[in-house]
């Protein structure tokens, strides 16, 4: 779904009393977007490495 396709449905929503909507996004373009309309977000977590996965630097 394009950016602003997002962002325009999160304005809708957002209209609605009692509604809550947020993006989970790591976007820094989507992000830009989402501040510049006042609407919520969040980065995700960094996912951690699996277990037993070994990591070798040379």
């Amino acid at each position: 779904m394009p950016d602003d396709r997002l962002v325009a449905s999160m304005l809708l929503q957002s209209a609605h009393p009692g509604a809550a909507v947020s993006v989970a996004t790591s976007d820094l373009n989507l992000q830009t977007k989402l501040a510049a309309m006042a609407l919520p977000f969040v980065e995700p977590p960094d996912e951690a490495p699996e277990r037993g996965t070994a990591s070798c630097a040379l």
